[in-house]
């Protein structure tokens, strides 16, 4: 249930739809509540208050009108601001940023309140009533629109500020590392239960724990990316049947209709069970950040990939990058990733997943980069450097091996995609940094030093 609600408020969140609707809404409610005091207490009564209603049924129309108009000219205006800003940070910074630009909250309430004003005035201005009959003017709620009127215009200013900021190079990547980050925590939140170590343990291979039982396949319904899953669904699941799942996929893979999903043992157990498993798995076209750290990663490497490009070469962008990249990294460095293998209360082992390592999650942020990064000296600088610092949080021996595998790697690289020697020897310097840090780590094991310095100037 919980992957269901997160899902669907990641929906929300990312559509031009949701906050305006909501608005326009609002917009009805206030509407009909100002006409209702307007024709339950007369203001124009309260010599204080008489100069509210200094405008006739033509003259509130032809008000009403104007505002009404002029709004929804406007919201027209942001709105072909806005698709030509999505165009621009497609072309510059690559289309996955498009979803980021999309949930930006101040872009969504612009549209929102425009909007919102040319529906406030058409309600408004439905009720303005003339002649001798029943004349009636809702001086109240027309004298409130010239106040949305001189609010939406500050709005305005501000939208310019804001769309012209957004596309800087320097917030975009920061956009991105602050939604990493968030990701981060909210994985870390959904975790925390099964990062503890569990007393208990079964390192039996899937076929040992079908055995003789058997096991049976339940494929995927569709085809399409992996949003999210609901983990504690199928954990339920598993202990209602008496079974074991053994899930293939996580957030994030693309799976093929008919391929497969979920094994399951004994084979004996009831038919409905696949039904119920599938529904357990949110399929869409495209991938989410909702449970898949390495989504948001991929958008920031994007940015890198297309800094460190020929055509554009703006290796300080790709600096940028990689010191967000560091820190969603340093948030992973210091914890315990969760056990692949789920329990129930008895102790039975019940669910068998695909999980996320820190292995995998340093090999998704640098292996991309450092290929792009291989000829460009300020670049590989900043990766190394930020190498030092996720090994400087942490004292895993798991974790510090994958980092210095990817040092090596980098200053492997040097020695071909760095002409200049003295580049080579800064490379090689922050390298043996790198390697006295892990040699200071309690029970480090690691090999000597190399001699870079040699290897550089070669």
């Amino acid at each position: 249930m919980k992957a269901y609600v997160e899902h669907w408020l990641d929906v929300l969140r990312t559509s031009f739809w949701f906050v305006p609707a909501m608005f326009a809404c609002a917009a009805i409610a206030l509407a009909m509540i100002l006409v209702w005091v307007d024709s339950t207490v007369s203001s124009c009564d309260s010599e204080l208050l008489a100069w509210l209603c200094a405008v006739d049924a033509e003259g509130a129309r032809q008000l009403l009108t104007l505002i009404g108009g002029s709004m929804l000219t406007v919201a027209g205006v942001v709105f072909s601001i806005t698709i030509v800003a999505l165009s621009m940070a497609s072309a510059q910074f690559g289309p996955k940023l498009l979803r980021n630009y999309m949930r930006d909250r101040g872009n969504q309430i612009v549209l929102g309140t425009f909007i919102a004003d040319f529906v406030y005035c058409l309600m408004v201005l439905r009720y303005v009533r003339s002649g001798d009959a029943d004349p009636f003017v809702p001086y109240l709620a027309v004298n409130f629109s010239t106040v949305l009127a001189l609010a939406s215009l500050g709005l305005l200013i501000y939208f310019f500020h804001h769309i012209s900021s957004s596309i800087q190079a320097d917030n975009v990547v920061a956009m991105i590392g602050r939604e990493l980050i968030d990701a981060i925590d909210a994985w870390i939140a959904d975790n925390d239960d099964t990062t503890k170590h569990n007393e208990h343990t079964d390192a039996r291979s899937w076929a040992q724990i079908a055995g003789s039982r058997g096991s049976a396949l339940i494929p995927s319904p569709t085809s399409g990316y992996i949003q999210s899953v609901d983990y504690a669904g199928l954990l339920a699941l598993a202990e209602r049947h008496n079974i074991c799942l053994r899930i293939q996929l996580r957030a994030g893979h693309f799976c093929i209709e008919g391929s497969g999903l979920i094994d399951y043992t004994p084979a004996a157990a009831p038919e409905d069970i696949s039904k119920v498993a599938q529904e357990a798995f949110i399929f869409a076209r495209q991938r989410s950040p909702v449970q898949d750290i390495e989504y948001v990663i991929d958008q920031i490497n994007q940015v890198a990939a297309r800094a460190l490009s020929p055509s554009l070469n703006d290796p300080y962008t790709a600096m940028v990058c990689a010191d967000w990249l560091c820190a969603g990294i340093v948030r992973l460095a210091s914890r315990d990733f969760p056990s692949t293998r789920r329990y129930d209360g008895d102790g039975r082992l019940r669910m068998i997943n695909d999980t996320l390592t820190f292995e995998g999650i340093v090999k998704t942020a640098f292996d991309e980069f450092r290929q792009d990064a291989r000829p460009i000296a300020a670049a590989t600088i900043r990766l190394l450097e930020c190498i030092a610092k996720i090994v400087a949080r942490t004292e895993n021996r798991d974790h510090l091996r994958a980092l210095k595998h990817q040092a090596d790697m980098l200053e492997r690289g040097s020695h071909d995609g760095l002409p200049e020697a003295s580049d080579r020897d800064d490379v090689a310097h922050r390298y043996r940094d790198i390697v006295r840090l892990l040699a200071a780590k309690p029970g480090a094991t690691h090999d000597k030093i190399p001699d870079t310095q040699t290897r550089g100037a070669r």
